[in-house]
C-alpha cells in the first residue's frame, strides 16, 4: 500500500520501495549539509562546501562545481581541476590547459584509421619526435627557432619546390666549402669571407664538349683576366690579359 508522509521521514536502517516520490531532498542524518536535492528536471549532489554535481535535463548538461573531476584515483589517469580548468592525463599537476604525461609510450596519438595515424613523443631529455604513418605537411608558414637538422642519414634527400629560397643571414655549407655573403652579394668556394662576387680558393676545372668562359659587360676593352700567384710552380706570376671585343666578330 502507499504510504504518505507529510513532513520528514526518518529511517534508522533501510527503506525498500518500488517507487518513491520526494518533494525536495535526501539528506544524511547528523550531516545536514550533505544531501541530494531534486527540482524540476534536475538533481544535485551537495557537500559541506557547496554543490558538487548537478544533472540538468532542461539544458542537457552535467556540471561539476567546487571540486575536481577525477577518474581512477589509484593512479593519475584523468583529472579536471576546478580552480584552473586545467586537464591532466597521466598527471595530477597539469600546468597548462591540457597536459598529457607518459614515460613509457607516446603521449599523444592522432588517428584517422588504425593504420593511418601520427604519434607525438617527448623523450626523457625533452626531445620531441613526431612519427606519422604518412608525410607531415604544413599548409602554412613554418618557423623554427634554434638549431635544426634535416635528415638523419646520408641517403636522406631534401627537396625544395619553391621558386625562390631566401636566406637573410647568409649561408655556409660544411665549414666554408660554399659561402654565400648576403651583405655584399658574394659567393665564396673555400673562402670564408669572399672579397669578390665569386672567390675560389683552390684549383678550378672546367670541362665539357665545348667549354668556355664569357667575361665582360659588352664594352670593348673593358674586361680582362688578372693572374697573380706567390705559390709554388710558376713563381711570381703577375699578368693581366686584356680582352678586346672589337676583334671578336661573332662575340662568342
Amino acid at each position: 500500500a502507499d504510504t504518505l508522509v507529510g513532513g520528514t521521514l526518518q529511517v534508522d536502517n533501510h527503506i525498500s520501495a518500488s517507487y518513491m516520490t520526494l518533494a525536495n531532498r535526501i539528506s544524511h542524518e547528523g550531516d545536514e549539509d550533505t544531501y541530494i536535492s531534486l527540482s524540476n528536471n534536475s538533481i544535485s549532489f551537495t557537500l559541506a562546501n557547496g554543490q558538487h554535481f548537478n544533472m540538468n535535463g532542461n539544458n542537457d548538461t552535467s556540471t561539476f562545481n567546487n571540486s575536481d573531476f577525477r577518474i581512477n584515483s589509484s593512479r593519475p589517469d584523468f583529472r579536471v581541476f576546478n580552480a584552473t580548468g586545467h586537464v591532466g592525463v597521466g598527471t595530477d599537476t597539469p600546468t597548462v590547459p591540457l597536459e598529457v604525461s607518459s614515460s613509457t609510450a607516446a603521449q599523444l596519438k592522432l588517428t584517422n584509421t588504425v593504420a593511418k595515424a601520427a604519434e607525438f613523443t617527448v623523450a626523457a631529455n625533452g626531445d620531441l619526435t613526431i612519427t606519422p604513418s604518412g608525410s607531415a605537411i604544413f599548409d602554412s608558414n613554418l618557423t623554427i627557432n634554434g638549431n635544426s637538422t634535416l635528415g638523419n642519414a646520408s641517403g636522406d634527400v631534401t627537396t625544395i619546390n619553391g621558386t625562390a629560397v631566401t636566406i637573410p643571414n647568409g649561408l655556409n655549407f660544411d665549414s666554408n666549402t660554399l659561402v654565400i655573403d648576403h651583405t655584399n652579394n658574394r659567393v665564396g668556394i673555400g673562402a670564408a669571407a669572399p672579397t669578390k662576387a665569386l672567390e675560389v680558393v683552390g684549383d678550378v676545372q672546367i670541362s665539357g664538349v665545348t667549354p668556355f668562359i664569357t667575361i665582360g659587360d659588352g664594352d670593348a676593352e673593358d674586361c680582362g683576366i688578372l693572374l697573380n700567384s706567390t705559390g709554388s710552380g710558376v713563381s711570381g706570376i703577375d699578368y693581366y690579359v686584356a680582352i678586346d671585343y672589337s676583334y671578336n666578330t661573332n662575340n662568342g
